[in-house]
């Protein structure tokens, strides 16, 4: 593993980068667009709630925003479970967990904090 340090032109950033790449975040739009059948102006209104045109590209976002809340309180579940030594079956355990890691990946991290607004 190489270890980089890259300097901005002020001088004020020092970033470490190991060669790791962020997560990716909502694969399911990809995944929708897999074989270009859809327009990329309609994707993108999909994706973002705020360029929607249309009810059901309004429909759409807020399914997915479902899943992801789901899928984060999956993963909020297991970790109160973990943090307070809460003994339960270890195959829930990790099926919280990786359904809620998967959800999450697939859908996005972020896709369900317009509820919370």
């Amino acid at each position: 593993m190489q270890y980089k340090i890259f300097l901005s032109d002020t001088g004020k950033w020092n970033q470490l980068h190991k060669g790791l790449d962020p997560l990716p975040d909502r694969l399911i739009f990809n995944f929708i667009n897999f074989h270009s059948y859809i327009d990329p102006y309609v994707m993108n209104r999909i994706m973002d709630i705020n360029s929607a045109l249309y009810p059901h590209e309004q429909t759409i976002y807020y399914c997915i925003a479902i899943a992801s809340f789901i899928g984060f309180i999956e993963l909020i579940i297991n970790i109160w479970y973990i943090i307070h030594g809460i003994s339960y079956h270890p195959k829930v355990a990790f099926s919280l967990l990786i359904t809620g890691l998967t959800t999450e990946i697939s859908t996005g991290f972020t896709t369900f904090l317009p509820f919370l607004l």
